[in-house]
């Protein structure tokens, strides 16, 4: 059957192949295709062509593919949603929105009065939170975080259930001054199950203070001119309940203002006043006074603290009770005496002992109106001043009263000045000298310079007005540090060798000596520096050991490190000394001459008193030696 089958598709086609290629048979007509010339509309107007369709097209209706395409995009943010809901606001977990924290409490409270404070936390979620802790947080005092009296106090509360509520109780004591409102933070610390993470919930609880524990007030200038005298009337109050313990007061001072005095003492410094233990209604005045620079309509700002002494640095204040701020400008004064020392214009100032010390008084009226009998005095006090050098051309000096003074029967323009006004007046003076036998003259020494100017205005009435201004400096005195430097053969604490007068090609040792006096005030960081020249040899000898002497091969420097010398030495006290020896070997080209042992000598120090440094210097040293007992003359140039 198959066989047969395949027989047949066999014939069937070897009959196409016949009739395909066979020239007998007739052939079918092949149906021909019609062109047909197409015309399309196109716009000349290349900015408006369009192409339109030849073809219409055909919508197609929406597949089921696509239905189920666009139904599962819906339910998937559907799902997303529920899902989002489900996650912040299901019943399976928790939200901070679901805690409640209140605070019972008074919203007014005196300072240093017990707060108490009852805080209740609910919990409204479904499952409970575990760990929890509370943190309450609060400035005690004035000062805040920065004073560092930020108290904190963490509790323990543990698991707190689903829909339980916890009752804590809690004092707090708050400082400040009156009026003044604290902030008190409250936060809940907690994790959840199966998280590590910790969650916090937070509110802000406010309190006024209605009343200071203790008072401060400050009674101060509103105004003062440059270089005038103030002074600051400080009165502490106790209003607490109980006794302040352990109560300290501090000033801070504005630039520009220099302490002089104050009652009481201060207890460290000059701004710390031990107050002690104040109880209620004790009343405590301190009295400051001090001298103001600045320029004219500058602001300075006194901020006074009183409070808890803190119990590791006892000159602090751990926890501010109450501050004040007090400012005053500075104004142009209505007739001015300006004082200048050697052309400087500063509060203080540093000379040498025994200088000439130049000191011009420019002074002006700066009112609208003139002013008569204008008289400046300038006191000078002191006991480093010599009194037999102050010299004044158009004032007389009262030496009785330590005072130069300028006046219309010195100065003809004095008598009647002008509106805007100007003019100048010098004097000069010098320091005594500060050694002497008994040794110092005074410790610190010092010149104070007070100038006062006053002047007469015309008021009501015709009556004249007295107007005023003062200014005071001071010119320190710097301590009068020497250096003496000898060269010897037969004296000093070394025994020295070789030929004297010193021999061409032979050579000789001699005694390097330094001595250093200082007359009133301590000098620190004091060394003396020499240099020896090339044929001069430092040999390692010194006396004492203890003084620190060092010898540089290189540079070939003698350097002397005295580090501190106190006052008197050499007066009142032994001098710092120092011996070395050195070895000359001379050349047949020094024959004849006096050959140098030792170069300049320079000393340097800082005088603490007047924070100057001082330097002094010595000329080089020879084979002449001058200051040796048995040295002749003659036996200082080389021979052959």
């Amino acid at each position: 059957m198959a066989n047969g089958e395949d027989k047949s598709k066999i014939d069937h086609l070897e009959e196409a192949k016949k009739t395909l290629y066979s020239r007998t048979l007739p052939q079918r007509k092949s149906r021909e295709g019609i062109l047909r010339q197409m015309s399309y509309g196109v716009a000349r107007d290349w900015s408006k062509q369009a192409f339109q369709a030849t073809k219409k097209t055909v919508k197609i209706p929406p597949s089921l593919m696509k239905k189920f395409f666009f139904f599962s995009v819906a339910f998937f943010c559907i799902a997303l949603a529920f899902t989002f809901f489900k996650f912040y606001r299901g019943t399976n977990t928790i939200s901070t929105e679901n805690i409640e924290i209140n605070v019972l409490g008074n919203a007014f409270v005196a300072g240093g009065e017990e707060l108490p404070l009852q805080i209740q936390i609910t919990n409204n979620n479904n499952l409970p939170l575990e760990l929890s802790d509370l943190l309450i947080e609060y400035p005690k005092g004035s000062g805040g975080e920065a004073a560092g009296d930020f108290v904190r106090i963490r509790k323990s509360l543990g698991e707190i259930r689903a829909g339980e509520t916890v009752n804590d109780n809690e004092k707090v004591t708050l400082f400040g001054e009156q009026g003044v409102t604290k902030d008190i933070k409250i936060s809940l610390e907690y994790r959840v199950q199966s998280s590590n993470a910790i969650f916090v919930k937070e509110m802000h609880h406010s309190v006024n203070i209605s009343s200071a524990p203790i008072s401060l007030t400050v009674d101060a200038p509103p105004s003062a001119t440059s270089g005038q005298e103030i002074n600051l009337n400080i009165e502490v109050l106790s209003n607490a309940s109980r006794v302040a313990q352990g109560m300290l007061l501090r000033v801070e001072y504005p630039p520009g203002f220099q302490f002089t005095s104050s009652i009481p003492k201060p207890y460290a410094g000059d701004n710390a006043w031990d107050l002690g233990d104040l109880a209620t209604g004790v009343e405590k005045t301190i009295a400051v006074k001090g001298l103001i620079f600045g320029q004219d309509e500058e602001e300075k700002s006194f901020r006074t603290y009183v409070g808890e002494q803190d119990l590791h640095d006892q000159t602090n204040i751990a926890v501010i009770y109450n501050s004040y701020l007090q400012t005053l400008s500075i104004t142009r004064p209505f007739i001015e005496a300006h004082l200048l020392v050697n052309g400087l214009d500063q509060n203080e100032f540093s000379v040498a002992s025994q200088s000439n010390t130049r000191a011009q008084i420019n002074w002006a009226n700066n009112l609208p109106t003139k002013v008569t009998d204008v008289e400046i005095k300038a006191r000078i006090t002191g006991s480093a001043l010599n009194k037999s050098s102050v010299n004044s051309l158009n004032g007389f000096y009262d030496s009785g009263s330590d005072t130069i003074i300028w006046s219309k029967n010195t100065a003809g323009e004095l008598a009647s000045v002008e509106p805007g006004d100007r003019g100048t007046v010098d004097f000069s003076f010098s320091s005594a000298s500060l050694f002497s036998e008994a040794g110092p003259a005074g410790v610190s020494p010092s010149i104070t310079i007070e100038v006062s100017i006053s002047a007469k205005q015309p008021s009501e009435g015709n009556v004249l007005a007295t107007i005023n201004n003062f200014e005071t400096k001071i010119v320190k005195i710097n301590s009068d540090l020497q250096i003496v430097s000898k060269a010897l053969y037969y004296d000093g604490p070394f025994q020295n060798s070789g030929p004297i007068p010193p021999k061409a090609e032979n050579k000789t040792t001699y005694t390097i000596l330094w001595t250093v006096t200082n007359s009133a005030n301590t000098i620190s960081g004091v060394e003396a520096r020499a240099i020896l020249p090339f044929y001069v040899r430092f040999t390692g000898m010194t006396s004492p050991p203890s003084e620190n002497l060092f010898y540089n091969e290189s540079t070939r420097e003698v350097l002397w490190k005295l580090e501190k010398v106190s006052p008197g030495a050499g007066l009142t006290g032994d001098p710092r000394e120092v011996a070395f020896q050195v070895e000359l070997s001379p050349s047949l080209s020094q024959v004849g001459s006096i050959p140098q042992l030792l170069s300049e000598t320079v000393l340097t120090g800082t005088d603490n008193f007047t924070n100057s440094t001082i330097k002094t210097t010595r000329s080089a040293l020879n084979t002449k030696l001058a200051n040796d007992s048995q040295f002749k003359s003659g036996n200082e140039k080389v021979v052959e």
